[in-house]
């Protein structure tokens, strides 16, 4: 049985939560909880750091990266693929403090790199640079010329790079790390005093198509934001808002903001909002607990096995 541990609410430090589910994507027990206080939703308890850690090793590539080849993407179907880094681009381009040239890039969980490059090459980047777990990940990022700063966002990889970047990228990122508040300081000390932090995480009252218990519930993301939620952990950090948003026309329920560094500002929190997100989450519970819907979540999971293992498959051929 994983080693789990409890932790107070990053958003607003309450230690009171409330369990709104056990259940979640591939039938991993997932210990979904709403502070008390603030309303955030997040893992509570959690996998502990080591736990989590080789759940990455072992089976995160297996489950959540079956989108193996999207190198191979033609421009016209990258332009389309709303998990690339063209929508990143296309939000971010005209943020009037982006140098025009030596633009300095840090992508944060950066894969194979494919996207980073894309990115560098629209802003005429020429400092590249990457905190990637992944082995294979790290291989392909040196076969890129992107520099490898750390493996891992918890380390102490802000000390040499005081001041460095223009553009910090976190896309679908920010929702899987353990320590948010320590990793925004390290962020806005490695900025640059115009840079910009990019962020885009599920957005906790959008779900979309996905099921909630046995999709958008998941173990490897420990938090589930909203803007109210993204934008005061953000601002107790000493980042100013310049836009947010939720759904555009690159992706349907992802939300995004682009900050830079600004005023150190403690949010109000509502305590309407413990019941607000309860009442989002209460419909979808309640149906996907009846057998039919029971039913149906195990046929989307075995198909989706299928898939991945086809998915698997197909790259291992490759690579041979």
């Amino acid at each position: 049985m994983a080693e789990k541990e409890t932790i107070i609410c990053p958003v607003c430090e309450n230690s009171e939560y409330k369990e709104v589910a056990t259940q979640g994507r591939d039938y991993i027990r997932t210990h979904t909880s709403l502070c008390t206080r603030c309303g955030f939703l997040y893992q509570n308890p959690r996998w502990t750091k080591e736990e989590i850690s080789a759940f990455y090793r072992r089976k995160y590539d297996l489950l959540y990266r079956a989108n193996i080849g999207v190198s191979k993407f033609s421009p016209k179907q990258y332009e389309t693929y709303k998990y690339g880094y063209h929508p990143v681009y296309q939000r971010i381009k005209s943020v009037p403090t982006i140098p025009e040239t030596s633009v300095s890039i840090l992508d944060i969980g950066a894969g194979d790199g494919f996207n980073l490059d894309y990115l560098c090459q629209k802003l005429n980047a020429d400092g590249k640079f990457a905190i990637e777990p992944s082995l294979v990940g790290q291989k392909s990022l040196r076969e890129k010329k992107i520099e490898i700063i750390s493996s891992d966002v918890d380390t102490d990889w802000d000390k040499n790079y005081n001041s460095v970047f223009d553009i910090v990228v976190l896309r679908h990122v920010f929702e899987h790390v353990h320590s948010p508040n320590e990793i925004l300081k390290k962020i806005r000390s490695t900025l640059k005093p115009k840079g910009i932090l990019y962020i885009a995480v599920p957005n906790a009252y959008d779900v979309g198509s996905d099921w909630v218990l046995r999709g958008f519930f998941r173990i490897v993301h420990n938090y589930y934001f909203s803007e109210k939620s993204l934008k005061n952990i953000l601002t107790k950090n000493g980042f100013s808002i310049k836009s947010m948003k939720s759904g555009d026309s690159f992706h349907e329920t992802e939300l995004y903001v682009i900050a830079k560094p600004g005023d150190y500002v403690i949010g109000k929190h509502d305590a309407d909002e413990v019941e607000r997100q309860l009442s989002y989450l209460r419909s979808y519970i309640n149906t996907e607990t009846k057998i039919k819907y029971k039913l149906l979540s195990f046929i989307t999971f075995t198909n989706r096995l299928f898939y991945l293992a086809k998915a698997k498959l197909k790259q291992s051929l490759f690579i041979l």
